[in-house]
Parts: structure tokens; sequence; C-alpha cells
């Protein structure tokens, strides 16, 4: 395994262990840390006055998502710094729809293959905003865009099975999909009732997905 990996799940299981043992100095020390190592990583090799599209995006991506990692620490303060942060990595999703897209070929994905994905996680994202929107009040809108934002994230995963290697298609899909629940448990927790260790779990599954998604990003070969 890649050295620098090996310190991202190093710092990452210090992270959880400090979650877990309730240690909110360390989890301030370890948080900014985790996503510029695993951007360390996805630089590994690069030339930056060379990079693909797809490059660029993915470092941007990992850029948005350790700000939005600072802005968490900070997002209990007030309402604005919580929206702030929802911005953030919303912008950051965007990324990883541009990513995607920009692998698709539509022509040669089968239609009924089409449909299914879109319905499946269509149907994921109403469920999950039918158990929310009773308890969101004024934070209806952001979540809505938000959450339309995680569903086409996963549809644009899915359709890229036939534009990638096996092995890296499920890489990229099986990161979004934890990534999914992710921010599922995280909303589930902010907006309708906590429940015990959701801190751990939210960091558990968010960092498992990035570094998923950063892997099979990192394996894509184009121009």
């Amino acid at each position: 395994m890649n050295s620098k990996l090996i310190i991202f799940i190093v710092i990452s299981a210090i992270h959880l262990v400090a979650h877990l043992m309730a240690f909110q100095w360390l989890v301030f020390i370890t948080k900014p840390l985790l996503m510029p190592i695993l951007l360390w990583y996805f630089s590994e090799g690069l030339t930056f006055g060379k990079l693909t599209l797809i490059q660029k995006r993915m470092i941007t991506a990992l850029t948005l998502a350790w700000i939005g990692d600072i802005i968490n620490l900070y997002s209990h303060i007030n309402h604005w710094i919580f929206t702030a942060g929802i911005i953030i990595f919303l912008a950051m999703q965007v990324m990883y729809i541009i990513i995607c897209f920009y692998l698709i070929r539509f022509k040669q994905i089968k239609q009924l293959y089409l449909i299914f994905c879109t319905l499946v996680f269509i149907a994921y994202g109403s469920v999950l905003l039918w158990l929310l929107l009773p308890h969101l009040d004024e934070m209806t809108i952001p979540v809505l865009i938000y959450a339309s934002a995680l569903t086409l994230t996963g549809i644009a995963s899915a359709l890229t099975k036939d534009q990638l290697p096996r092995k890296v298609f499920y890489c990229l899909l099986t990161g979004t999909l934890i990534y999914i629940i992710t921010d599922s448990l995280d909303a589930i927790n902010n907006f309708r009732a906590s429940f015990p260790y959701a801190a751990f779990w939210i960091a558990l599954t968010y960092l498992s997905a990035q570094m998923m998604i950063t892997i099979a990003v990192k394996k894509i070969k184009t121009n």
C-alpha cells in the first residue's frame, strides 16, 4: 500500500479514537490534516502544468473538502457557519459530478440500466427527504438543493460502469455510496434525532468514502 495512504489511515484512526473518547482537542488537531494527506497522495507523480480536467477537478474537490472540514469544526457556533459548510460540500459534490459526467458516454449506456440507476437514487433521496422535511424549517431549501446534488452524484457514479475498468468502477461507486450514507447519517443526526456515537460513524464513513473515491479517480487514465 502507498505510504501516503498508510499515513492517512493512521491519522484517520487517531481521529476516530478522538471521537470515541470525546477528545475534542485531538479532533481539532487531526481533522485539518486528513484531506491534505489525500491530496498529497493524489498529487504524487502529477505534473501541474499538464493536469487533465479530471485531475484538476479532483484537486479542487479535495481542497473544498479540506475547507469544509475546517468550517465544520466551528459549525456549532451559529447557523451561518453551518450553512457555509453545506455550500462548500455542495461545491465539492459538483466537482465529483463533473468528473463522472466527463467519463460517461450516454450512447453506450443501456436504457434499462440508466432508468434503474436513476429510479434507485431518486427513490432513496425522496425517502430521506420525507424523513427530514418536517424538521428542516429554514434549512429546507439548502437541504433540498444538497440532497438533489447528492442524488445526482450517485446516479453519475453508477453510469460510469462501462467507461472504467471493473475494479476502478466498483471502488468509485462504493466510495460514492458510502459518502451518501455519510450525509444521510449527518442529516438525520442534525435534523431528526441524534444517535449514539454519531460523530464516530459519520467520520468513519466520510473518511472511507473520500479515500475510496480518491483512489479510484487517481487510477482513471484519460486525457
